[in-house]
């Protein structure tokens, strides 16, 4: 019998665009066992089972089973329910592929709040009674895992880490870095889910750039807003400081906006609502300067897209995004170089290879290769 793929996965964002770039590009069949609460979503996709927990999953994997050689195991984001499936049935693959997310590595046991923040965000993050909000919650999952060990996810996680052949990271730059975690024996590759120039601006939107900057890409603490502060204020240069804030700790966003306003008073605009992507696309279009303030991958999408408008872009040098961006000639900056750099936008020509370059590194036919070694036993 041919060896079958079985992706396990839960709905989301991304994964309609996998689903159709794994058929596309696999040679053997590939079936998907999605975590939804719906019956239906893609009636149009066959070898599509939807399930709403761990036992229906296993059931789905027997059945099979019974009818086909169980080849690579694919798991997209290892989350409790995902790492009990894949601890239940392991065994009984061939082959098996953990594609990481990025949160289901940094934001789990691996990495402590002053691995991914900066000194005056993890002090800021832990003062003005925020202290129940961040401790408590940590202290009380060290006692859950010590009492409960069994079913918590840190044992799920290093029992399926342990098991696991292969580990697919977003970028190359991050590959040492889940190796010191996980160890350097295991199968490492890269893969980035579907063809990201889908999610560019298109040519209807004119890249009239302005000097405002887009400060981050969420509410979360690993943005890291308070530790670039210093380079924004030092320049006279910019125009507006745009800060998303939509989605993610409300908490942090509430607390930081009081900071900041603080600050800067009348230069800010926070976003703080759902925009419409048609509305949102004009201000990023029109941005000169976006700042990615992350220690650890993150907003990769967020930053593809202000690449390829022709802004300029700064990074912090612990983010293995820069370093990803430097070691494939894009034309990216330091954060620190943001008071000298903010003088003037990027030229045309930079911004032309920056866009040529993010176009062959995000194609469908590059997304199409990495798939091939992903679902090609080592």
């Amino acid at each position: 019998m041919v060896p079958i793929n079985v992706h396990i996965m839960h709905e989301d964002k991304f994964i309609d665009n996998a689903l159709d770039l794994f058929n596309k590009n696999s040679q053997i069949d590939n079936y998907y066992i999605i975590f939804h609460e719906a019956v239906e979503v893609r009636p149009d996709l066959k070898r599509v089972f939807y399930v709403n927990d761990v036992k229906s999953a296993s059931k789905v994997i027997d059945g099979l089973e019974l009818r086909n050689k169980l080849g690579n195991i694919i798991i997209h984001f290892f989350d409790l329910n995902k790492l009990i499936l894949f601890n239940i049935v392991s065994d009984k693959f061939d082959r098996s592929v953990f594609i990481s997310w990025g949160g289901d590595f940094y934001n789990r046991s691996n990495f402590k709040i002053y691995d991914i923040c900066g000194f005056k965000t993890c002090l800021f993050y832990l003062k003005r009674e925020l202290v129940k909000d961040f401790l408590v919650p940590w202290a009380l999952r060290d006692i859950y895992h010590g009492l409960f060990k069994q079913s918590g996810y840190h044992y799920q996680y290093q029992k399926a880490i342990r098991d696991v052949d292969c580990i697919c990271t977003i970028l190359d730059t991050e590959i040492e870095l889940y190796k010191k975690k996980f160890g350097p024996t295991k199968e490492y590759l890269t893969f980035s889910y579907g063809d990201f120039t889908k999610f560019i601006l298109n040519d209807e939107v004119r890249f009239e750039k302005n000097r405002n900057v887009i400060f981050g890409n969420s509410a979360t603490v690993t943005n890291n807003h308070l530790d670039a502060i210093k380079y924004i204020r030092d320049s006279n240069s910019v125009g507006k400081i745009i800060i998303p804030l939509s989605y993610g700790d409300k908490i942090y966003a509430k607390l930081l906006m009081g900071k900041l306003l603080n600050i800067f008073n009348d230069k800010l605009e926070f976003l703080t609502d759902y925009i419409e992507k048609k509305k949102y696309n004009k201000i990023i279009s029109k941005a000169g300067f976006f700042i990615f303030n992350n220690y650890r991958q993150q907003g990769l999408g967020n930053a593809i897209t202000a690449i390829h408008s022709g802004a300029k872009v700064f990074f912090s040098e612990k983010s293995p995004v820069y370093r990803y961006f430097k070691n494939n000639n894009l034309h990216v900056y330091k954060i620190s170089d943001f008071p000298s750099e903010s003088k003037h936008l990027l030229e045309d020509d930079k911004a032309r290879i920056n866009r040529e370059l993010i176009e062959k590194l995000f194609s469908e036919s590059t997304v199409s290769e990495k798939i091939k070694h992903i679902v090609t036993a080592s």
